[in-house]
């Protein structure tokens, strides 16, 4: 008979053990005669891009504190986690009897809302009024230096990315330079983590935004997708020109009105041709080719041989099939092709000439 009770009391100890690290559990020796009341002077404090603190006074009779957040005040609260106990959900928490501490999963400049409640082993009070705290920028991001590109790359598995900089003048330009990503959208904070005007979308039409700054104060800018994945580059501008850009070594070289063939991956999103030219006014045109996987539209941006933007951009396309660029006859030129729409490749054809009829 006592061989039963001590096998009984070993299955009912091992079911309260489980039932205290899933719920409020008591301590031998503290008297709980109610539910506890709801916690209260509940405060959320940012401590960097990704971490905030919520802390509580302590509640009397309370064995355990919950933690719920939402990324809206007026969305559903999801449980965040208890202390003190162990954390299943959060993998770099910590946390005190009346603080809790989250480290993880958080983006930069972000509001987030948190409510808390108290519980013993006769229940969970009912949850505090909600308080949000505002997560700061970044100060790992990305140097950026005035009028020099950064290579930037989105995904679905990392939809933003975030750049600083000190501004050099009381407006700067942010530029974009399209890759396999030609839509995006750009915001600006200054150090404390205010916002700078409003979000910009840039695209391969739109290519700059300029802001009002305070030259000599340091600035973050944030950049996400506006739909898709891929490359870009990125610049801080001192002007609405386009920063000087080192055009490469691979571009394929045109003869004066003789077809050369074009392709665009979509994993690139670019081109580059080159010409001497051999006027001081010459015309680039363009051609659909005829079979399927074409580029019907395409931009295209002429630069001289130390990679400054001679002129601006050009649209292409089957109803205007060239453009007309002043050059210095004799000079080095590069023409950039970027389709018109975004995360698609292609085949088409490029010339030059010094007269507005297409090449045979």
């Amino acid at each position: 008979m006592k061989k039963k009770i001590k096998v009984l009391g070993v299955i009912i100890f091992v079911a309260a053990i489980m039932l205290m690290s899933t719920s409020c559990k008591e301590e031998e020796g503290t008297p709980k005669d109610a539910i506890p009341a709801v916690p209260t002077k509940v405060i959320a404090t940012a401590t960097s891009s990704n971490a905030i603190i919520i802390s509580w006074n302590a509640v009397p009779q309370a064995l355990q504190y919950y933690v719920y957040g939402s990324s809206t005040n007026s969305g559903d609260y999801n449980y965040i986690g208890v202390t003190p106990a162990e954390n299943l959900y959060d993998t770099a928490y910590s946390f005190t009897a009346t603080s809790y501490a989250i480290g993880s999963a958080l983006y930069p400049v972000r509001t987030y809302y948190f409510k808390v409640s108290a519980c013993n082993h006769l229940g969970e009070s009912l949850q505090s009024d909600s308080v949000s705290a505002r997560t700061l920028v970044p100060v790992s991001a990305t140097t950026l230096s005035i009028d020099a590109w950064a290579n930037g790359t989105l995904s679905l598995t990392y939809p933003e990315t975030w750049y600083k900089f000190t501004a050099s003048s009381p407006n700067q330009y942010i530029h974009l330079f399209t890759g396999s990503l030609n839509n995006v959208l750009v915001r600006l904070y200054d150090s404390s983590s205010e916002d700078v005007g409003s979000q910009s979308n840039l695209t391969g039409s739109t290519l700059y935004t300029s802001r009002s700054v305070t030259s000599g104060n340091e600035y973050f800018l944030r950049i996400i997708s506006n739909g898709g994945e891929g490359s870009f580059k990125i610049a801080i501008g001192s002007s609405s020109a386009i920063p000087p850009i080192t055009p490469p070594t691979y571009s394929t070289p045109l003869t004066a009105d003789t077809w050369s063939n074009g392709s665009i991956y979509a994993s690139s999103g670019e081109q580059w041709f080159k010409f001497t030219a051999t006027a001081n006014s010459q015309y680039i045109h363009f051609k659909p080719d005829t079979t399927a996987g074409t580029l019907s539209s395409v931009y295209i941006q002429l630069f001289d041989n130390a990679g400054t933007a001679s002129g601006t951009m050009s649209t292409l396309n089957s109803g205007t099939l060239y453009a007309a660029k002043t050059v210095t006859s004799g000079n080095d030129y590069f023409i950039r092709v970027t389709p018109y729409t975004g995360g698609i490749g292609g085949t088409y054809k490029m010339t030059f000439s010094t007269s507005n009829l297409s090449p045979q």
